[in-house]
């Protein structure tokens, strides 16, 4: 069986053509391609977390729920099991080609000894390996991944354009084709510019042989946050307080209906300089990898024509403190309300005889409890106890 690994690169259609393939998954087993499910039902996540060292903090993690080191070696420890037994089920049901997708592959293996550890994991499963990746302009990447950055909780301004340079890894692709082919080998690469297929669904559907007249079809948008909502986010990243992770996912997630408004511009003259810091390492990857031309990572400059305005961004918030005080008050009642949550699903369970997701339940609404400052204004006292007690419970149902 084949394996066709798609590692990104971010911010070229990734997400469009994971949904994708998710809700074609039958439609892709009656063609022989099989799209992993053990990997994540979506984007498959773990693939890359696999590969990195469990002490790392990555924010992946918390999405697997693998919040401790100990957690995250479990579930390193586990996976390769699954993935193997995953591969003899596509076998089986006569899939000549194992499909898995994550962009994080791009942005966060960064070094060769995590690749070579990814290439540990599959190349015992598969006769061959074929690693596809698409490149667009580092300018038009950085402008779309300023949206993602600022749902992350960062500011954007004119300082976030300005760091962008080859020695930052996301960037550079001339080091991530050298890492890739040091480990896989040039002859696995299948890299191609965005400029000529934009349309990363039918790009993957060519490489797979596949005939998509029957398939079902999702729906696009752009993602791209308008500046009032990105300035809205640097107000928040300035405030003194810091809200919880949970918090800034839930304002993350709000923050994708806040795309119809005017976007970022950042000026011919600012992409120009960015642009130019690029032409020396994409000259030397373009030159190793006869697919990607020098003008394919060229940018539109007609594009950038329209009058910067990246000064809306760079302006101080004068109200930062008191909207400091309104996140506190808003994400210490959030948190309380979601320990009350985790522990009603443990009472839950206890009385369903589970005390393995019980454990799970307790285990969540535990960690949510460090994060609740010991001065909260609220019933923290009466949690710990309730958490003490279903403890204790589920200690007795799992002798």
């Amino acid at each position: 069986m084949k394996l066709l690994l798609h590692i990104g690169t971010e911010k070229t259609g990734t997400t469009s053509s994971q949904k994708w393939a998710a809700s074609n998954r039958e439609n892709l087993i009656k063609q022989g391609v099989f799209y992993s499910k053990v990997l994540g039902s979506i984007s498959h996540v773990k693939i890359y977390l696999w590969a990195l060292p469990p002490e790392k903090d990555n924010p992946g993690f918390a999405h697997i729920n693998a919040l401790t080191v100990d957690a995250r070696r479990k579930f390193q420890a586990d996976l390769p099991e699954l993935l193997s037994k995953e591969v003899e089920e596509a076998k089986k049901l006569g899939c000549h080609t194992f499909l898995i997708s994550n962009e994080h592959c791009h942005s966060h293996l960064r070094k060769e000894a995590e690749i070579r550890k990814l290439h540990g994991l599959l190349q015992p499963l598969f006769a061959s390996i074929q690693v596809v990746c698409s490149f667009r302009p580092q300018v038009d990447l950085a402008v779309s991944f300023s949206s993602t950055v600022s749902r992350g909780f960062f500011r954007v301004g004119s300082s976030f354009f300005e760091a962008i340079k080859p020695s930052v890894p996301y960037y550079n692709y001339d080091r991530l084709e050298q890492r890739w082919s040091a480990v896989f080998g040039s002859e696995s690469l299948d890299f191609f510019a965005f400029k000529k297929e934009p349309d990363t669904i039918a790009a993957l559907s060519a490489r797979l042989g596949l005939d998509v007249a029957d398939f079902n079809t999702i729906q696009t948008f752009n993602e791209a946050l308008d500046i009032q909502s990105i300035a809205l986010t640097n107000a928040l990243v300035d405030m003194p307080y810091k809200p919880s992770r949970e918090l800034r996912k839930i304002i993350g997630a709000q923050m994708l209906c806040s795309t119809g408004g005017e976007r970022v511009r950042i000026g011919l003259d600012f992409a120009e300089k960015i642009h130019a810091k690029f032409v020396e390492s994409n000259a030397a990857f373009a030159a190793r990898c006869p697919s990607i031309s020098v003008e394919d990572l060229t940018p539109d400059w007609a594009r950038f024509e329209a009058e910067q305005n990246l000064s809306q961004l760079d302006q101080p918030c004068s109200f930062s403190d008191k909207l400091g005080e309104l996140m506190m008050r808003i994400d210490r009642q959030h948190i309380s309300t979601t320990i009350a949550l985790k522990l009603s699903e443990t009472e839950r369970a206890l009385a369903l005889r589970k005390p393995e997701s019980a454990d799970k339940f307790c285990t969540v609404a535990e960690a949510l409890l460090q994060t609740l400052p010991d001065d909260t204004p609220s019933n923290r006292a009466q949690l710990e106890k309730n958490i003490t007690r279903l403890r204790k419970a589920i200690v007795q149902q799992q002798v």
